[in-house]
């Protein structure tokens, strides 16, 4: 079974060689269809000939219909899923993970996460903006998970004011964020695009809420407060009101969060392929 990621060139070749083959759709691949002309062509391509696309989300399955020019019944939607033995809840001492991380910030203050690429995309720069609003309100230690630079973001250093205890910490592994998950009230996600945001199953994985832009992948996944995309003041706002619930409601809404994460596994995933490998398989290797 060939299962091409992507609805972009690797499919268009596969095409031209005449095999039977799957092609997955995850946003990215969609966003460049719209920003890349030359592409185009090759992509439709693509996503005709396919005997199927996985989708990731119903938001990134609209968009085919609209991009490709294909049927309803050959976009398949399979959510992505997350490591359930690396993200799970665990009793740890934020003073103790910061101290051992090396992170010079004060252990009395509530943390709060962010992970993905230091990009506008994911809504940084949306989010280092909220962070100046809110730190006058509310002091607290923002950590950014991921790769990338500030500075490319803004186009400029930031600010004495938009990194006040705020710290990039660049990449790390898995078990890593999960650690650092464990010890934060809350997650936030300000994109501006989502496919499917396998971050915010993480966090959830760990029973934390979340704050994350009020678009269709979002919406329908998260378990917190959504907010209106590119408004660091509502984003100040939704962060704040997290940061002032009651340990009851931390709990509540940490074990609604969890319970949703639960029903997203990367075996349901497989699970749900196997039938349409099937598919493929009948159509034969080759047409």
């Amino acid at each position: 079974v060939i299962e091409s990621e992507h609805v972009w060139l690797m499919g268009y070749v596969l095409n031209e060689l005449g095999c039977t083959y799957i092609a997955g759709a995850h946003n990215s691949d969609q966003m460049g269809f719209r920003y890349d002309p030359r592409m185009r062509p090759y992509a439709t391509k693509c996503a005709q000939n396919a005997v199927h696309i996985f989708s990731i989300s119903d938001a990134v399955k609209k968009d085919c219909l609209e991009l490709y020019g294909i049927e309803n019944e050959k976009i398949i939607v399979i959510p992505n899923g997350y490591d359930h033995k690396i993200f799970r809840p665990d009793s740890l001492s934020r003073e103790e993970i910061i101290k051992n991380h090396g992170i010079d910030a004060d252990p009395s203050f509530p943390v709060v996460t962010f992970g993905g690429k230091m990009s506008k995309t994911k809504g940084v720069d949306i989010l280092i903006e909220a962070n100046r609003i809110l730190q006058k309100r509310h002091p607290f230690t923002l950590l950014l998970f991921g790769s990338g630079d500030l500075g490319d973001v803004l186009g400029r250093a930031p600010t004495t004011e938009e990194k006040q205890n705020a710290h990039l910490i660049g990449h790390v592994t898995q078990e890593v964020l999960a650690q650092f998950h464990n010890i934060a009230e809350f997650s936030v996600l300000p994109s501006r695009d989502e496919g499917f945001a396998v971050a915010a199953l993480e966090a959830m994985g760990c029973g934390l809420p979340l704050v994350a832009s009020d678009i269709p992948s979002l919406r329908d996944l998260i378990v917190g407060k959504t907010v209106p995309v590119e408004d660091p003041a509502a984003l100040a706002d939704a962060m704040e009101s997290l940061l002032n619930l009651s340990a009851d409601e931390k709990r509540i809404l940490g074990e609604k969060s969890l319970n949703k994460a639960h029903g997203f596994s990367w075996k349901k995933n497989t699970q749900m392929r196997l039938k349409y490998y099937e598919i493929a398989i009948e159509s034969g290797s080759f047409r």
